[in-house]
Order: structure tokens, then sequence, then C-alpha cells
């Protein structure tokens, strides 16, 4: 009976392990994938505001 204990104790800590671990990937990868989007959105608004000042050059 105790083994068994120890045996179960083990696998809930190593389970507990792995998912902390894809946690972390995850929130890593969530934080990256936000960074992303951030970098996109600043890449674009500057294309755009670009295009506005061009646009704004050729009217003179």
């Amino acid at each position: 009976m105790k083994r068994s204990n120890k045996l179960h104790a083990k696998s809930i800590q190593k389970f507990k392990h792995q998912t902390w671990l894809n946690f972390e990937g995850v929130e890593r990868s969530y934080k990256l994938h936000m960074k992303s989007i951030k970098t996109f959105k600043q890449q674009a608004c500057f294309i755009h505001w670009q295009k506005d000042a061009s646009s704004e050059l050729f009217k003179r």
C-alpha cells in the first residue's frame, strides 16, 4: 500500500511539473505573440503614416 502511494505521489509531482512547464511555455509563446502583434501594428501604422506623408507631398 505504502509503495503504491509513493509511486502515486511521484507521478502526481511529475504531472504537476509537466503541466507547469506547459503552462510556462504557453505563457511565453503568448507574450511573444503579443509582442509580434504590437510590432506588426507599429509597422503598419508607420507604413500608413508614410503613405499619408507621401500623398501630402504629392498634393503640394
